[in-house]
């Protein structure tokens, strides 16, 4: 198990930290940054959500990665979860945070994207409703 586990945090790490300050797919662009994060798709799902890194330098204080329905983010699901069941509180979203002015859309398909939204978690009313 220790093995899985030490690669899965290899993938981890190279994905959030390498990759997605070097290579990948920008929404936003956060002007005097030294740094700009990047997307990277194929590894959304695989680290927890950390490799919409670019959804990060956008919103750091945001519990949500994956801002769009078409951005996979299970640890987002898991807090949503959590959140639900009033285990998790204070959660923070982009709409939430104060704006930045050095925040800029490069994506030119905003408008038609669908943002993903806290939703009622199935199994969280569920045990709610048994518990």
């Amino acid at each position: 198990m220790k093995c899985l586990s030490s690669k899965f945090h290899f993938m981890k790490c190279l994905s959030s930290k390498f990759l997605a300050h070097n290579k990948g797919q920008r929404t936003w662009k956060v002007e005097g940054a030294a740094v700009q994060g990047h997307n990277i798709r194929i590894a959304g799902f695989l680290s927890m959500g950390e490799a919409w890194h670019n959804n990060h330098h956008a919103y750091p204080g945001s519990a949500m990665l994956g801002l769009y329905k078409d951005e996979p983010d299970p640890g987002w699901w898991v807090l949503n979860a959590l959140h639900n069941l009033g285990v998790v509180k204070n959660v923070k979203l982009p709409k939430e945070l104060p704006q930045r002015s050095e925040l800029v859309a490069e994506a030119t398909d905003l408008d038609r994207r669908v943002e993903r939204v806290p939703e009622d978690c199935k199994i969280a009313n569920f045990i709610r409703r048994n518990s």
